[in-house]
């Protein structure tokens, strides 16, 4: 787990062994974890302010935008691809698409990539890359085309997303004030909380 004040903390349910990977015993540079993702024999984690970690074993090696290809030290979110040795990471200045080392960046002055604060990632079951953003609402990124979907041109709640899932109904995103619906057809359902009724769905 990513912790915001205690590093990199694991638990192993087999052993029920708890520790943590810190400034203290690791090459870590921050307390502040915002992201990690395992896959491979592989561990990347992301820092609120110094640069992306990756972890094999005993071995860190850290990359940061002043010694590496990598745009931002804040690194929000990491996911692997599905289909690929391809991982993709969220920074506080655009999108960087990994493949042992920086191998693209996507950002709103080089890409139709809609903001470069970004906040989530998460791939749906059409291997569409979905893009959450700080100011500028969600991002869909099939490999080619970017697609983005705004307070303003797809009428979602607010700009801010901040987490993402899917079921066999559609894709679900959480925003600053409710969960905006993704189905079929590019039709958006909004749920709105209410203090008065548990919740309340605008067409």
């Amino acid at each position: 787990m990513a912790t915001q004040n205690a590093g990199i903390a694991f638990f192993s349910l087999g052993s029920g062994q708890k520790g943590y990977l810190d400034p203290t015993n690791s090459a870590l540079q921050e307390w502040d974890m915002r992201s990690i993702c395992l896959t491979g024999d592989a561990m990347y984690a992301g820092g609120n302010t110094t640069g992306l970690y990756v972890i094999k074993g005993a071995e860190v090696v850290h990359y940061d935008s002043l010694l590496s290809l990598l745009p931002g030290n804040s690194v929000t979110s990491i996911i692997a691809d599905p289909l690929s040795d391809t991982v993709y990471m969220a920074t506080n200045k655009g999108l960087v698409k990994w493949l042992d080392g920086v191998s693209a960046i996507y950002d709103s002055a080089h890409s139709e990539i809609g903001a470069d604060m970004l906040t989530k990632l998460f791939f749906d079951s059409q291997h569409n890359l979905w893009i959450g953003t700080r100011h500028n609402g969600v991002t869909k990124f099939d490999g080619t085309t970017f697609t983005n979907y705004n307070f303003d041109n797809a009428g979602i709640n607010d700009n801010w997303v901040k987490c993402m899932a899917e079921d066999s109904y559609g894709i679900y995103f959480a925003d600053y004030l409710g969960v905006d619906k993704y189905p079929a057809g590019d039709d958006w359902l909004l749920f709105i909380i209410h203090l008065q009724h548990p919740c309340k769905a605008v067409k």
